[in-house]
């Protein structure tokens, strides 16, 4: 349910054509900034970024590849870096013809069980750091991305963190 600021009232409006599109479910909670909402959408393992005022849409980024390959599924988590306007998304297993186990798809399934750095004014990747290419054994990374500093070098670096199933943690 969403509630307009204003006056607490239900915003009908949300998840109608024109506004926020017709987003489909999202296993993970949207972003919101001052201007743009975030969202993810399950079926097409696509981002979304909305103007917040009016609900329009300003770019999708799909991590769709072919028909064996069913997308890097957005599974735990984004974190949002406003300072360099990026998006930190971390990806589950690729779904096969029938299962998330990786013996019904072929090739290293680019982007799942993945930490990707999306560019928050247009949705192109940046980066990405892949855990485990074709993971066979569902270990993908299932934790919310954590940004947060360290000193280095007298320097207060910002980093981002991610947590494996295998009990990694990768910065």
């Amino acid at each position: 349910v969403a509630l307009r600021l204003l006056n607490g009232e239900i915003n009908k409006d949300i998840g109608k054509e024109g506004f926020f599109g017709n987003s489909d479910s999202s296993l993970i909670s949207p972003i919101v900034t001052k201007d743009y909402v975030f969202l993810s959408e399950k079926k097409n393992s696509t981002i979304l970024k909305f103007e917040k005022k009016n609900g329009k849409k300003v770019w999708e980024r799909s991590l769709l590849k072919n028909k064996n390959f069913k997308g890097a599924l957005l599974w735990s988590g984004i974190s949002y870096d406003d300072l360099n306007n990026l998006l930190f998304i971390v990806t589950g297993n690729s779904k096969g013809n029938s299962n998330h186990l990786g013996t019904t798809r072929e090739g290293d399934n680019l982007y799942a069980n993945s930490l990707l750095a999306l560019d928050g004014e247009n949705g192109k990747i940046k980066w990405y750091f892949q855990d485990t290419k074709h993971d066979l054994w569902n270990f993908d990374l299932a934790f919310p991305p954590i940004i947060s500093y360290i000193k280095f070098k007298n320097k207060n670096l910002k980093i981002v963190n991610v947590v494996g199933k295998g009990g990694n943690i990768y910065t």
